[in-house]
């Protein structure tokens, strides 16, 4: 792909994109070549392995730190509703 034609897809200037490929390329990522004006882009050698064990290890952290927050959600809520029934039964015995 080149620069030109990945530049009309994204929100910004040619000058940002031309800074993004190249920290992409820099990463290993991408590798670019100019030939006159066209800049083209080919995807690197390096593969996403290492970011990929990254995001499954922070995906499994994360997945059981929201379940975590969904059972203490859950406990909040039926003491709520606990709470709720014992002022209902104060206020009809008042």
């Amino acid at each position: 792909m080149s620069d030109h034609g990945a530049c009309r897809e994204l929100p910004h200037d040619a000058h940002g994109h031309e800074e993004d490929v190249g920290v992409v390329e820099q990463a290993g990522l991408v590798t670019a070549e100019k030939v006159r004006r066209v800049r083209s882009c080919k995807l690197g050698l390096r593969g996403l392995e290492e970011e990929a064990a990254w995001i499954a290890r922070y995906g499994q952290f994360w997945g059981a730190r929201f379940n975590e927050l969904d059972e203490v959600v859950e406990e909040l809520k039926r003491k709520e509703k606990a709470d709720g029934r014992k002022k209902k039964e104060r206020a009809r015995h008042e």
